[in-house]
């Protein structure tokens, strides 16, 4: 893999919402959605790429990959819920840069995700 899955991150919401946490911890993992604040927009506007920037893949359309440069830079993970103390989250495997800007976390349902 890529190193991502063995990574345990903070995830800090502001103190007015921690309430909005109270039952979380009862899942066993969260969908993260986060702001990919650090893809100048003058990289987003491809459509098709070669995954992981290997010349030997073939060309594809970016929604068919997991590609940080998108044209609406939002990033998702599901991610194994490790704690949660107040307005903190600890998540492993999220694969966002430390500081990227969360916008809203979910319990991870599978019979519904």
């Amino acid at each position: 893999m890529f190193g991502w899955e063995g990574v345990e991150s903070r995830i800090v919401v502001r103190r007015e919402l921690a309430d909005a946490l109270d039952g979380l911890d009862g899942f066993s993992h969260v969908i993260v959605l986060f702001w990919i604040d650090r893809v100048p927009e003058d990289e987003r506007g491809a459509t098709r790429i070669r995954p992981m920037g290997d010349p030997t893949l073939p060309l594809l359309g970016v929604f068919a990959t997991r590609t940080q440069l998108r044209p609406n830079p939002i990033g998702v993970s599901i991610v194994p819920l490790l704690a949660r103390k107040g307005n903190e989250l600890r998540v492993r495997g999220l694969d966002a840069i430390d500081g990227t800007p969360v916008l809203d976390v979910k319990p991870y349902i599978p019979h519904y995700d």
